[in-house]
């Protein structure tokens, strides 16, 4: 008979920011947008995984998906170690209305 591995709880998430630089502060974000951005309330994922991020929305009617910044920003480049960007956390972003 095979042993049964006990079940482990839930965990907190990792903080993915925590000894990191923030993007909010290395982007200088003001405090009114970063505390209601995506990347700010849900900080156990890197900005660029987040749809709906602040930075992701346009004038042009972005539907906050648009990852093509985030090599361009100098977030990505110092903690994203240049692979493939993939929005890993989809609708908890912020919902604009663009007219």
């Amino acid at each position: 008979m095979s042993e049964k591995k006990p079940l482990k709880a839930a965990s907190t998430p990792v903080d993915y920011w925590e000894l990191k630089t923030p993007c909010w502060e290395m982007t200088k974000c003001p405090e009114p947008i970063y505390t209601t951005c995506p990347a700010y309330q849900h900080r156990s994922y890197p900005c660029w995984e987040i749809e709906g991020t602040y930075c992701k929305w346009n004038d042009w009617g972005s539907n906050g998906r648009d990852t093509s910044l985030c090599p361009k920003c100098d977030v990505y480049p110092k903690w994203g170690h240049g692979g493939n960007i993939e929005l890993k956390l989809q609708g908890a972003g912020m919902k604009l209305l663009i007219d």
